[in-house]
């Protein structure tokens, strides 16, 4: 993981992920403690933005609890390490495999065309076919 520390905008985009779905779920605090084992102050402050440093377990047990992706949480904290991420490619064939091939593949040819635009480098060809 790149950091272990959040920066004050990453702890309130997490507030609010968390905030939200517990809202959703129509939970109570002390409920998703009872689930999650994670103590209900804890879980106001991590919904206040005012915890800078979560524990990644304290984070798993929530997702777990609020029916949350791990990954998306760990990623809003930016503790996904780059090698761990799916490249533009398999993860579009993964997430909208219901899409027609040619609707993919314009997705992927739009995405070249703008990384190539801000400069930015992805896998090397074939790296990402892993």
């Amino acid at each position: 993981m790149r950091r272990t520390s959040l920066t004050p905008e990453q702890a309130l985009a997490l507030a609010k992920i968390l905030r939200a779905k517990r809202a959703a779920l129509h939970l109570s605090m002390r409920q998703v403690e009872a689930v999650s084992g994670v103590n209900s102050a804890t879980i106001v402050r991590l919904e206040r933005g005012s915890i800078l440093t979560p524990q990644p377990e304290t984070l798993k047990a929530l997702a777990s609890a609020l029916d949350l992706s791990v990954s998306d949480l760990f990623a809003v904290a930016d503790w996904v390490p780059a090698q761990e991420l799916p490249t533009f490619r398999p993860y579009l064939r993964a997430k909208y495999k219901q899409l027609p091939e040619s609707a993919v593949a314009e997705m992927e040819q739009f995405f070249e065309r703008l990384t190539k635009r801000h400069g930015a480098q992805g896998p090397a060809d074939g790296e990402d076919e892993r």
